[in-house]
């Protein structure tokens, strides 16, 4: 099941910041799933959107 967890207003971030992402996942079978990009594998990919800041938005 994908699970998707778009920020809900724009983040201002500031020089030095850090953006975090966690990926957790079940595993209902009795052997080992690793990660990869197969279809058997377990596959967790995040993609970040950055433009510059609207003015006085980060004011």
């Amino acid at each position: 099941m994908a699970l998707s967890s778009p920020l809900r207003w724009p983040l201002c971030l500031e020089p030095g910041d850090q953006i975090r992402g966690t990926c957790l996942w079940d595993n209902p079978y009795d052997h080992p799933v690793i990660f990869g990009p197969g279809t058997a594998d377990e596959m967790c990919f995040s993609f970040l959107y950055v433009t510059p800041p609207v003015s006085d938005f980060c004011q």
